[in-house]
């Protein structure tokens, strides 16, 4: 008896370290690595805070022989820390992405916080798309952050999945300035601004069936949406050249 309680307890521990990967947490692991030409296509990394006054902690691990990219401090919800890898003196990203020392070996990020976070890298591009996980730490919910990248010409567009029917969806740019250097980024809840409501239900999107979610984010923005019932939310190149992103497929469930 006592055996099969440990060998339960042993499997529940595995089953919920899967289940936590690639949602907010307060500690990551994260390698950003260089772009692989020197086409302006930058790399970043992004914190973003779910609640306020997350103090965070970003450690550029030394074993490369440096450690400029470090940061720390102290951000709100819906708050991005945003890190170019190229920025902090040594230009671990492609050439010509800084005037730094050239070192084009990417960094290798902790990232520890005392509230839930979530961690994403970036280029600066107009190539990539993902499925963005819910604050409340699972793929599917009803509030969601996202900061929206520096492309390289178009917007960024964005989509949501709806499970019941007459789900409400309201989409609201909360950045007051956009930010498309490292820093801070400079968002206030309470001055919130919707730029798109929209009822749905299953087989209904926004790209597709509604045409409203192309082109909807501008770059260095950061946005929220808000929904009545459980979605799940993808944004990037949905429309052009989204054949060259791939992600996983989140459940309803």
């Amino acid at each position: 008896m006592k055996r099969t309680i440990l060998l339960l307890a042993v499997s529940f521990i595995a089953i919920s370290s899967i289940y936590g990967q690639s949602e907010p947490s307060t500690y990551f692991n994260i390698y950003v690595p260089p772009n692989n030409e020197p086409l302006k296509r930058n790399v970043a990394l992004i914190v973003t805070a779910i609640a306020d006054s997350t103090s965070f902690q970003i450690i550029d691990d030394d074993m490369d022989g440096d450690s400029d990219d470090s940061v720390s401090g102290m951000l709100m919800a819906g708050q991005s820390q945003i890190v170019y890898i190229a920025e902090g003196g040594i230009n671990d990203d492609a050439l010509y992405a800084s005037g730094g020392v050239l070192r084009r070996n990417g960094d290798y990020f902790f990232i520890h916080s005392d509230k839930l976070v979530y961690a994403s890298m970036t280029t600066d591009s107009d190539w990539q798309h993902d499925f963005v996980p819910s604050v409340n730490k699972k793929s599917i919910g009803q509030r969601f952050f996202l900061y929206s990248p520096k492309g390289s010409s178009n917007g960024r567009d964005i989509n949501v999945f709806a499970y019941e029917e007459n789900t409400r969806v309201t989409i609201s740019r909360i950045s007051l300035t956009p930010t498309l250097q490292s820093g801070h980024t400079n968002v206030d809840l309470s001055k919130r601004e919707i730029v798109l409501q929209k009822t749905i239900s299953p087989g209904q999107d926004l790209i597709y069936y509604h045409q409203d979610g192309r082109k909807l984010l501008e770059s260095g923005h950061t946005y929220m949406v808000e929904t009545n019932k459980d979605v799940t939310v993808q944004y990037g190149s949905l429309m052009q050249n989204s054949r060259d992103g791939g992600a996983y497929v989140p459940s309803s469930n």
